[in-house]
């Protein structure tokens, strides 16, 4: 079935009307948690192009947006990775909500680090970037949205996810991010089966 999306989101068209387990190298090494804390945060580092978080260049609420479905993306992938291990999250949902969290710190990282290193101080450069707060907030909503679709497999994880994105430490942020995860700013995403 053919899968028709609006162009006028800003994302990656490769992944249109294809499933994604089929373009995933998988492995079932001989520590696949491990493998998999690899995976991501592989996934994560091309997308963390100053360029992409430079409020010169983008608004605040473009930058947001580009943490915002790069973390789709890759909860996507995860999603995939997971159906390949032996055994589900629903049987260690403590070690994968980990795995998301360190992945999330490690994309907050990498921003915040590139954008510094693009800052000049005797002209324009790189300005601004996202709070790590923002992006760990970013990462549980945009895990929370997709694994939500395959439920039956992260059940114990998705209240995990939930219940760290609404909780008190987040609380002003979550106001603050509903234009960046507005269904319509990521149509794109429903074309892409995992």
């Amino acid at each position: 079935m053919d899968c028709f999306c609006h162009r006028n989101d800003s994302y990656d068209h490769r992944y249109w009307g294809k499933n994604l387990s089929d373009l995933l190298t998988a492995s079932r090494a001989a520590n696949p948690g491990c493998n998999l804390s690899i995976k991501l945060r592989q996934y994560l580092r091309p997308k963390c192009h100053a360029i992409f978080y430079d409020t010169v260049i983008n608004s605040p609420l473009t930058a947001r947006l580009n943490v915002y479905q790069a973390f789709l993306l890759c909860a996507m992938k995860f999603h995939a990775h997971v159906k390949v291990l032996s055994a589900g999250t629903e049987n260690n949902p403590a070690f994968f909500f980990k795995v998301i969290r360190c992945a999330s710190r490690y994309m907050a990282f990498l921003i915040q680090a590139r954008v510094t290193a693009m800052r000049k101080p005797e002209g324009p450069g790189c300005r601004g970037f996202i709070a790590k707060r923002e992006v760990e907030w970013l990462a549980l909503h945009a895990f929370s949205k997709i694994l939500r679709r395959k439920q039956a497999r992260h059940k114990k994880l998705l209240v995990m996810l939930e219940r760290a994105r609404d909780s008190a430490h987040y609380r002003r942020i979550a106001s603050a991010m509903v234009d960046v995860v507005d269904i319509k700013r990521s149509s794109i995403f429903k074309c892409v089966r995992y």
